[in-house]
Order: structure tokens, then C-alpha cells, then sequence
């Protein structure tokens, strides 16, 4: 009887992230939204050392590579030009 491993939803999510921001592991990933803490955790397993969600990294300074948003759905939206406009200040 073979297995087959079937992604998980962070799976699903994670890899064309990575792939679209074309994401290293030497890269410096600030991670922000309502499932960020859990995608940098995710981030810390694969390898990305350099990760930091900004739920525990203070105010993000030009100090990173790659930034990642992750939301939650519908309800998470509204906040995601405050959230950009909190970055770029």
C-alpha cells in the first residue's frame, strides 16, 4: 500500500508564495496579516531562518528583502491599505 502525502492548506499557500517573490533562505521575510505568526512558524521549519512576522518584529525599517501578506478572507481586506501604508512610513 503506497501513501500519498496530501498537501495542507499552508502548503498550498506557502510555495507559490515563495515562488512568486522568488524568496532565498538567506533572504530577510517580514511576514504580516491575520495568519502571519503561523506562516513565518511554517517559514522557520522550511529553512527561512531570517523570517519575522510583524506581530513580533516592531516597526519594519527597510531592514528586510521580502515582505508577505497573508489574510484571513473577506475580513482582513479593509485593513490592507493601512497595513501598507504602515510599511512604507
Amino acid at each position: 500500500m503506497t501513501l500519498s502525502r496530501v498537501p495542507s492548506a499552508g502548503d498550498r499557500i506557502i510555495e507559490p508564495m515563495i515562488a512568486l517573490a522568488g524568496c532565498s533562505k538567506q533572504h530577510r521575510i517580514v511576514v504580516a496579516g491575520s495568519k502571519g505568526v503561523e506562516l513565518m512558524l511554517e517559514l522557520h521549519r522550511r529553512g527561512y531562518a531570517r523570517a519575522a512576522a510583524t506581530a513580533n518584529c516592531g516597526h519594519p525599517a527597510g531592514q528586510y528583502d521580502v515582505a508577505l501578506v497573508v489574510g484571513g478572507g473577506a475580513r482582513s481586506e479593509p485593513s490592507s491599505p493601512r497595513l501598507i501604508g504602515w510599511w512604507i512610513s
